[in-house]
């Protein structure tokens, strides 16, 4: 049954967190992520102007696809994470989360960057059936399930042209749709008709047990691309040290579950083995446990070393894989079957 779309607030669930993230993992799932901002960056210097902003190569991209990328602070740690979206050789968008790194982008531009109104809306529809669930509302299957991960074109869904793009935050294969607001009540009915809508409550706990970070939890605490994994994503030079960190996938027990959990207080730089600066958790229904991610010494042997958290919120830690789903990182990048 459809449900009602409401722009531009952000819900936390739809009355069932655990059922939301079920019907991801195992069907189709409908998130409103119209909280990303954009900003256009154009002309003969694009390219050169995003490489400086985010760190990383993007001028090779072909036209139609998409990478992740990392913002930098001045000391060479991680601010945020965006996308950059290659339109053509001197086009190119951004999306980020977190505002203030568009607004640092325009000062930067000289007026080749433009930051639009917000007249557009952001859906994410994820899930091992997101291509089936779409289907029916799309005239162009044959190019919807061509598209690979991180590429991105312009597909009507349901009588609205759509700037779709393969990816997502679940750790599972789907879409984001990018389309103009006044459509967005239209598509929003036709979506969740199929998909089942979820809050960001069922985000969260997707993307901690696929391991991806949240900006403002687990890059508060200063890191470097290295320490966060994600040296990959950005031409920062790694530089180890003794207090160099690392980033687990943990277990514990607390006295409530955390739901859109966040520290009331930075944690401080991890500074013994064992210690551990914890930056998202929430409760897992396929660990049937509280999970999460935190920061240690790169030093530790997380296997056989006792992990504590010296706030005491968190209690018997348990170092788990990561990911902790998906250890392969293969699903997002799966064939459609």
């Amino acid at each position: 049954m459809p449900i009602s779309y409401q722009i531009p607030t952000l819900i936390s669930d739809y009355g069932d967190p655990a059922a939301e993230v079920h019907a991801c993992r195992n069907g189709c799932a409908l998130f409103d992520f119209s909280f990303v901002q954009r900003a256009e960056v154009t002309g003969p210097h694009s390219a050169d102007l995003v490489e400086k902003f985010v760190h990383r190569a993007v001028a090779q991209l072909e036209p139609g696809t998409i990478r992740y990328a990392l913002r930098l602070r001045d000391d060479g740690t991680v601010l945020s994470d965006l996308t950059v979206w290659k339109m053509s050789d001197h086009h190119f968008e951004i999306m980020s989360g977190h505002p203030p790194d568009l607004a640092a982008l325009a000062a930067m531009g000289d007026g080749t960057v433009s930051l639009p109104a917000d007249d557009t809306a952001i859906f994410a529809v994820q899930g091992p059936r997101a291509l089936e669930s779409l289907s029916p509302l799309c005239t162009e299957v044959e190019r919807l399930a061509a598209l690979r991960y991180f590429e991105h074109s312009v597909i009507c869904i349901g009588d609205v042209d759509c700037r779709v793009g393969r990816l997502g935050y679940s750790g599972e294969a789907g879409f984001e749709l990018i389309v103009q607001r006044s459509k967005a009540e239209h598509l929003w009915s036709l979506l969740s008709s199929t998909c089942t809508p979820s809050g960001f409550i069922a985000a969260d706990i997707l993307r901690i047990e696929a391991g991806f970070p949240l900006f403002w939890n687990d890059f508060a605490i200063p890191v470097t691309p290295h320490e966060a994994g994600l040296s990959a994503f950005s031409l920062a030079k790694a530089a180890t040290t003794p207090n160099t960190l690392k980033r687990i996938c943990f277990s514990a027990d607390t006295a409530e579950l955390p739901q859109l959990w966040r520290f009331k207080e930075l944690p401080a730089r991890p500074s013994r083995p064992g210690e551990v600066a914890v930056t998202s958790a929430g409760y897992s229904t396929r660990a049937d446990s509280v999970i999460g991610l935190a920061y240690v010494l790169a030093r530790t042997d997380i296997e056989s070393t006792p992990l504590f958290d010296p706030t005491g919120v968190f209690t018997q830690l348990h170092a788990l894989p990561l990911p902790f789903y998906d250890r392969t990182k293969a699903r997002p990048r799966a064939e459609w079957t």
